[in-house]
C-alpha cells in the first residue's frame, strides 16, 4: 500500500478536523495518507518533505502564498493545495506551482477531485498542467510529443495536435516527465523520443515529419539516449 504524507496548515482546528475527515475518507486498499496538522506556520520546519500540503491562504501569522514559496524552494516535488474561504486569491496563486485550489465553501467536492487528480499524477502517466486558461488539466505523458520554450512559458504540443501553454519555465515543466522517455535537445526543447524517427543532420526527425534542431553541445548525448531508448523498446 502506498502511503501518502500530508501536511495541513489551518489556523482553524474545525477546518483541520474536516479536511482530515475528507482525505481519509479517500483511504482504500491502495493507498492510505499519514496527516499532520498545523494551526501556525511556526511550527512547520524544514525539511519539508511531506507529499501534499494543504494550506490556508489567510494565516494570522502568514501568508500561504509565502508557505507555499518556502516549501518548493526547499522540495520542488511537494504538491501545494490552498484551501480558502476567499475564492478571489485563486488568480494570485498562478505564479506559484499551485496543484490544486479548494474552497471551503464546496470543501469535500473540490478536496476529492484534487486527491483524485494526486492519486493520477503520482501513478506516472499523467502531467498536470499549470495554466491560466486550464489549471486542472491531465495531459497523459504518451501523448506529448515535445515541449518548447514560449518565452518565459512552456508550449507543450501534442500527437493529436492539441496545444497548451504551461505557465511555467521549461526547466520545471520538464522536471515532471519521465527521463526514459524524454530528452532535452536544446536548452529550449525535450523531445518524446517515443515520437522520434531518426537522428539526421544535427536534428531530431518526429513521426510527423517535423525536424527539430539539436544543439551542437548535446548532440552526442542525445544520440546516446536514443539510442538505449530503442534498444530498451526492442528488448
Amino acid at each position: 500500500m502506498k502511503v501518502i504524507k500530508i501536511s495541513i496548515l489551518d489556523d482553524d482546528q474545525n477546518d483541520i478536523q474536516k479536511i482530515a475527515k475528507v482525505v481519509n475518507n479517500q483511504t482504500d486498499d491502495e493507498i492510505s495518507f499519514d496527516i499532520e496538522s498545523f494551526s501556525s506556520s511556526s511550527y512547520l520546519k524544514e525539511p519539508y518533505l511531506s507529499d501534499l500540503y494543504i494550506v490556508d491562504i489567510k494565516m494570522p501569522d502568514d501568508s500561504g502564498f509565502s508557505i507555499a514559496e518556502r516549501i518548493l524552494s526547499k522540495n520542488n516535488g511537494a504538491k501545494i493545495i490552498f484551501c480558502t474561504a476567499h475564492e478571489s486569491f485563486v488568480f494570485d496563486s498562478y505564479d506559484l506551482n499551485v496543484f490544486y485550489f479548494v474552497r471551503k465553501s464546496h470543501l469535500e467536492k473540490d478536496l476529492r477531485r484534487a486527491i483524485e487528480k494526486y492519486r493520477k499524477i503520482s501513478a506516472g502517466y499523467w502531467y498536470a498542467l499549470h495554466g491560466r486558461e486550464k489549471a486542472d488539466s491531465l495531459i497523459p505523458f504518451s501523448k506529448v510529443m515535445y515541449l518548447h520554450t514560449q518565452g518565459n512559458n512552456t508550449l507543450i504540443m501534442c500527437a493529436d495536435g492539441k496545444e497548451y501553454v504551461d505557465h511555467h519555465p521549461l526547466r520545471t515543466v520538464s522536471q515532471s516527465f519521465p527521463e526514459d522517455r524524454f530528452c532535452a535537445i536544446s536548452s529550449s526543447c525535450v523531445v518524446n523520443l517515443a515520437f522520434a524517427t531518426k537522428i539526421e543532420h544535427n536534428s531530431i526527425i518526429l513521426s510527423d515529419s517535423k525536424h527539430i534542431p539539436i544543439s551542437g553541445a548535446r548532440i552526442i548525448k542525445v544520440k546516446q539516449k536514443y539510442n538505449q531508448y530503442l534498444m530498451e523498446m526492442m528488448a
